[in-house]
């Protein structure tokens, strides 16, 4: 197998899975607002005092904290996010095996719904993170950033790359030359 045919083959599922790394690593990271030894995230916060690193988890389920439906808010973006790339990854896998075929459409439509929640998601928890709480955007806004310019990449690497892998777009042959190989033509005698 040539590397253009494996770029044009798993180079978006392998991309996509890139991807989903972050996504998962920037919505699961204590990252998002920091402050001289205060780190908070979606999930739980950490705080420094007299040389000694303290973390909990953020419970929004019995609290009156008017910040907790941003980060629920947040969380479930987010979680939807990476479940409809968790399907992309899946569908454009089973594509460049050949398991599935004209279903580009329906992993583009994932990548869509994938990027509009992760866009959602980080604007809600940014502005919980960095506005309600006060705190400086962390590594997961950044994370996040990158994770937003990649899906975006990824929608338009899905919408321009070939459909069918066949060997005959990888072997360097001009594909019209063999148009009219196959044409006979009867002449009549005269």
């Amino acid at each position: 197998m040539q590397l253009k045919e494996f770029t044009a083959r798993f180079g978006l599922p392998l991309f996509l899975l890139v991807i989903w790394i972050f996504l998962v690593a920037a919505t699961a990271a204590p990252q998002w607002g920091r402050k001289s030894g205060i780190h908070a995230g979606l999930w739980s916060g950490c705080y420094t005092f007299a040389g000694v690193e303290y973390c909990g988890d953020i419970n929004c389920s019995d609290s009156a904290w008017s910040s907790c439906s941003k980060i629920q808010a947040a969380r479930a973006f987010l979680v939807m996010a990476i479940l409809a790339l968790s399907f992309a990854i899946i569908l454009s896998g089973l594509q460049a095996f050949n398991y599935l075929n004209n279903l580009n459409w329906l992993t583009t439509i994932l990548l869509g719904i994938a990027f509009l929640f992760t866009l959602i998601g980080f604007a809600v928890a940014t502005s919980w993170a960095v506005s309600d709480s006060n705190l400086d955007a962390g590594a997961s806004v950044g994370l996040g950033v990158i994770s937003w310019v990649f899906l975006l990449i990824a929608i338009a690497w899905n919408i321009l790359r070939p459909i069918d892998y066949d060997a005959k777009h990888f072997s360097g042959a001009d594909s019209n030359s063999n148009v009219n190989s196959n044409i006979v033509v009867n002449t009549p005698a005269v």
